[in-house]
């Protein structure tokens, strides 16, 4: 799917209205190998009288997401992870009252991680026989603003005035057009305060504009470690993750959006790119329905992905409808061109 989004405004920094090229991009199938149990001759067989112990071997972990002011936090991706190698054994999302259950995990230390391990904290936590049990404390601080679009982080209290200034200025050179200009500036306002997560986020958002993904991953993770409250970085984090086909880490990224911004559609968008990704065809069109739904212009860019989704689907009627619409709306548009040759293609394939 394309990487676009229409007119919108994330605490301040308006979302782009105009278009970056990006192809659809399909994991290949996950190819899960299983270890094989390796047993080894046994010179004696052993006793028939001998009778095995029972013990219990699996255990289950129960974990309460929270943020700064105890409010639970719903949706939030927790992962369990191997203390030595980092590598994930289970995820869960949080329910509405904020807590998630991992259940049948072996008896052992492992390490829990929240949003891929973007957010802290980093947790070792024990798993024995009775349920073992967690508090995760989040540094979130807005749960209370989520619905106002000029929600303030805490960490921009703080900034200086000229770092502030800095922004706005970059902030506007973008809406002109002049990237350079809005790199020189979001980059000065670092300059005057080393940790503006802000200013990291807009450098990030303006590298992956430019098409350096893996730049911009780096300095959103960054920007999030100084502002974990900013709406941007979560965005913009999950759109360049996609981008490197990191859709399992995107998705994690995303899942954090919900608790520091009001519902918009390029979060929805970008999750729906992660599980069209992971070739989960009937999550993506239902992200891109919603997204839809609070999409005020209808951007293309939506019918264009709903199209692939229904074509992954088979439902190849549905899928021209939306390639329709797209080349109505914007008959000369960059859009419209990939989706003539859809309809090409389908029209060379039925016979029409």
């Amino acid at each position: 799917m394309p990487h676009v989004t229409g007119s919108a405004s994330i605490a301040g920094i308006d979302w782009p209205a105009r278009k970056c090229a990006w192809i659809l991009l399909l994991a290949a199938a996950w190819n899960v190998s299983l270890a094989q149990v390796n047993q080894a001759d046994a010179k004696l067989a052993p006793s028939p009288l001998a009778r095995p112990e029972l013990t219990q071997t699996r255990g289950s972990l129960l974990v309460n997401v929270r943020n700064k002011a105890g409010q639970p936090l719903s949706g939030i991706s927790v992962e369990v992870r191997d203390l030595q190698t980092h590598a994930m054994l289970a995820s869960a999302r949080s329910e509405q009252d904020g807590a998630l259950r991992f259940s049948d995990l072996p008896i052992g230390t492992f390490e829990l991680t929240v949003a891929g391990g973007i957010l802290p904290p980093r947790e070792t936590v024990r798993v024995g026989n009775a349920v073992s049990v967690l508090s995760l404390t989040l540094p979130l601080s807005l749960a209370e603003s989520v619905g106002s679009s000029h929600a303030v982080s805490v960490q921009q209290l703080s900034v200086p005035h000229g770092a502030q200034e800095a922004l706005d200025k970059a902030s506007g050179a973008w809406r002109r057009g002049d990237l350079k200009k809005a790199h020189e500036l979001a980059s000065h306002a670092l300059a005057v305060d080393p940790s503006y997560g802000r200013a990291l986020a807009l450098l990030g958002f303006l590298d992956l504009q430019e098409g350096n993904a893996a730049v911009a991953a780096g300095e959103l993770k960054q920007a999030l470690t100084f502002d974990p409250d900013c709406p941007l970085a979560y965005v913009t984090l999950g759109s360049a993750l996609n981008s490197m086909r990191q859709y399992i880490a995107a998705l994690q990224a995303l899942s954090v959006f919900p608790s520091v911004s009001a519902d918009m559609w390029q979060a929805h968008y970008e999750t729906a790119r992660s599980y069209m990704g992971l070739r989960n065809f009937e999550l993506a069109l239902q992200e891109l329905n919603r997204a839809q739904q609070l999409a005020r212009e209808d951007p293309e860019v939506l019918h264009l992905g709903k199209a692939h989704a229904l074509l992954a689907l088979h439902r190849s009627p549905e899928a021209v409808i939306e390639l329709q619409t797209v080349v109505r709306k914007d008959p000369a548009g960059a859009y419209a061109t990939e989706a003539k040759t859809f309809l090409t293609s389908l029209e060379a394939q039925t016979g029409q």
